[in-house]
């Protein structure tokens, strides 16, 4: 990080963005946990397939966790690993008190597992290597918050890379550009680099300020996943490489030497497509559909069924779709007892959820079924998804069978919750409380 950079961020400054992360990581992961019906995974009605873990497991696991997750930005913001782990964090004075040191204890690069002297590392790679230092020690907490229950660690690695990736962006871009103008998501310089790339598409990667659309928050995000495969490629695809010259071990690795699936670290490895591809544009697209702007029955699950393929430019769409008071009256979720804003939030969240089920590879499936399995759960999600999702009673019903039937078969689409964890969380930063 140019020191230039570096001396605009004091201490209040990074104080303060500490705080505004901290907050929207918590909420993210509540998020996800919060939306209620979910198929196979836990929710406030149920544990889904799962027998280790219920709510309340995952409300302490995100108390553990989320004060790692939010250094995750703190490193990406200043390049190094925080001086002090939670500074003026009374909420996890407990934890500062443990018997874990509250500070990362690698002096060198030659210090972190995975490590190669003999690779070149870019500044991005750099981070990402001392990003794994703090999801080791995330990954402790975690286990210790829930008794050895392991409720987040997927989450640790996708959300903690995209949140060092975002601290750069906001490190970079604050180098040209003050508080306000970083409100409105204008962009004024460009970290990324498009040397490390895997593909030759990726070349040329300078992002100018005529290169932004007028969706900002989308383009903002597009900016922050190309940084994440920048960060991860030549990384991750050497480890990849050294899987095939060993027997596999962990769940992904078995997984990889029998289907071929790279999993999370795929998905890290191009850019996480699954958030700027299908996620972030479906979250954009639902929230649109608020109770004075919706589509009717008709339209409204036409255009669910196919938002996966929506790119940014075609959101506006969903501008001119008209109005439905009777779907908000049909919708099951009116009947429950919180906010109407909740409501909404919960459907759309769900609806969010489905949209990634219907196209990820998703290797917790894999793991606890087959690859029928998986083609199972991705085709009902398509047919809930053209029922109206969340946001109609028959969506509803057809998500409450999906869980009965993933419970039957201890399916639980985990990758998919952890996508739909960290689409909410570049939507809150960037749409509702934008730093």
């Amino acid at each position: 990080m140019p020191e230039s950079a570096q001396n605009k961020l004091n201490q209040q400054n990074i104080q303060g963005l500490r705080e505004l992360i901290g907050w929207n990581i918590r909420n993210a992961l509540l998020g996800e946990v919060y939306a209620t019906p979910k198929p196979g995974l836990v929710d406030r009605h149920d544990t889904g397939a799962h027998r280790d873990m219920n709510f309340e497991t995952f409300l302490r696991s995100t108390e553990a966790i989320t004060p790692y997750m939010t250094d995750m930005f703190l490193l990406g913001l200043t390049g190094d690993f925080p001086k002090e782990a939670f500074l003026n964090s009374e909420q996890f004075t407990l934890l500062a008190q443990s018997n874990r040191n509250a500070k990362y204890l690698v002096e060198t690069l030659d210090q972190i597992p995975g490590f190669d002297p003999t690779m070149e590392y870019t500044d991005g790679e750099k981070i990402f290597l001392k990003s794994r230092v703090i999801g080791m020690q995330a990954e402790k907490a975690m286990f210790e918050a829930t008794n050895d229950v392991n409720t987040h660690k997927g989450m640790i690695f996708t959300m903690g890379i995209v949140l060092a990736s975002m601290g750069m962006y906001v490190a970079e871009n604050r180098n040209e550009i003050d508080r306000t103008e970083l409100k409105k998501g204008r962009d004024s310089g460009n970290y990324v680099d498009g040397s490390n790339s895997c593909s030759k598409d990726n070349q040329d990667s300078e992002i100018k300020r005529s290169a932004l659309k007028e969706n900002e928050s989308y383009e903002i995000v597009r900016q922050i996943l190309a940084t994440t495969k920048n960060m991860t490629c030549q990384i991750l695809k050497k480890e990849f490489s050294e899987m095939e010259k060993r027997p596999a071990k962990t769940h992904g690795e078995k997984l990889y030497a029998k289907y071929h699936e790279l999993g999370i670290r795929g998905q890290a490895m191009e850019g996480f497509p699954i958030i700027g591809e299908t996620a972030y544009p479906a979250m954009e697209a639902f929230n649109q559909m608020t109770r004075e702007k919706a589509a009717r029955h008709g339209t409204v699950r036409e255009e669910l069924f196919s938002v996966r393929q929506l790119q940014a430019s075609e959101l506006s769409a969903f501008d001119s779709a008209q109005h439905i008071q009777d779907l908000k009256q049909s919708t099951k979720l009116s009947n429950r007892h919180f906010h109407a804003s909740e409501q909404f939030e919960n459907a759309r969240n769900i609806t969010v959820l489905l949209s990634i089920m219907a196209v990820l590879n998703d290797t917790n499936v894999l793991t606890r079924g087959t690859r029928d399995d998986l083609c199972w759960l991705q085709e009902a999600s398509k047919e809930a998804l053209q029922l109206g999702g969340a946001f109609t009673e028959e969506g509803i019903r057809m998500i409450e069978d999906m869980n009965r039937h993933c419970i039957e078969r201890n399916l639980s689409p985990g990758g998919a919750a952890d996508i739909l964890a960290v689409t909410i969380l570049l939507f809150k930063i960037l749409k509702e409380q934008p730093i």
